[in-house]
Order: C-alpha cells, then sequence, then structure tokens
C-alpha cells in the first residue's frame, strides 16, 4: 500500500479513490483504520489511542436577516451561550466566514455566517428533532430561511 505524508504521520493512499482532479483523496472518511496510520516516534510508553466512532454535525447558520441588516456579535453570542452548550455538552467549534446561497427566485444571496462542528459520539447520536428545534429557535430569532446541517460519521482520535 502507498503511503503519503499529512503533518508529519504516514498516512495509507486509498486505492482507486480519486478526486474531481485525479488525485488520491485523503481524509478521515478514506484511511479504514487510524491504527493502521505511522504517527512516528513519540515518548517512550505512549501509545495511539483507539478511535473512537462519532457523528459530526456541521451547522451552517446566516447571519443577514431578509431585510438586510446583520446579526451583530453580541446576538450571535447570546444565542450560542443560550444554546449551544446544552445541544452539544461535550464541546463544539465556531467558524466565522462568509457564505452565499441561491434564493428561491433565482439570486445568488452572500452573507456572513457561522459554521458550528460537534462530533457526537456515535453511540449517543442526537435525535434530528433537537437540531430541528435548534435550528428553528434561530431561524425565528435572525429571520432566516433555512440553516443547513451537514452529518456524516467518522473516527475521532485525541493525540
Amino acid at each position: 500500500m502507498k503511503r503519503k505524508e499529512i503533518a508529519g504521520a504516514q498516512v495509507p493512499a486509498p486505492e482507486g479513490n480519486l478526486n474531481s482532479h485525479g488525485l488520491p483523496r485523503y481524509d478521515a472518511a478514506f484511511i479504514p483504520n487510524l491504527q493502521d496510520v505511522d504517527w512516528g516516534p513519540g515518548p517512550v510508553g505512549s501509545a495511539v489511542p483507539e478511535p473512537t466512532d462519532v457523528v459530526q454535525h456541521q451547522l451552517y447558520f446566516g447571519l443577514r436577516r431578509r431585510d438586510g441588516s446583520v446579526v451583530d456579535e453580541a446576538e450571535w453570542k447570546d444565542f450560542e451561550e443560550a444554546n449551544l452548550p446544552t445541544t452539544f455538552p461535550l464541546g463544539y467549534k465556531v467558524v466565522d466566514g462568509p457564505g452565499g446561497w441561491p434564493e428561491p427566485g433565482g439570486a445568488f444571496i452572500r452573507e456572513p455566517s457561522k459554521l458550528v462542528i460537534a462530533n457526537v459520539d456515535a453511540n449517543q447520536r442526537l435525535v434530528g428533532g433537537t437540531l430541528a428545534a435548534l435550528a428553528l429557535v434561530w431561524k425565528t430569532r435572525a429571520d432566516q430561511v433555512s440553516v443547513l446541517w451537514v452529518q456524516f460519521s467518522a473516527l475521532a482520535v485525541n493525540l
């Protein structure tokens, strides 16, 4: 099996799994077992922890209201502190960034956004209704049409 160095680790190259440029994909979904990764020398007696099956949730929250005004940082923080720690008690990450989406009428809307990423133990999956309720709170509070929710299975290792 071919190996490629990624961030100092030797990662097995996936066979026959190519991206649109014809290059091998190197992401967690295609590493069959994180134990197969050669992490290089570590402290004496150290071992790579067992990977944990997780479900990663990504939620994209737009910040521009339909009237054109933008949700400010204080409004976001109020929403975050009131809702995210209870929805994701094991933790989450918030990333700022611009976003865009096509409006039903065809215009392309650009707006500032927040991406919330949370990994949840696969044995303790969030019920979709929990995230739908979170989205409803945001849509009502920020006058948004939708919140995009992306979910996929992954492996996680705390190194």
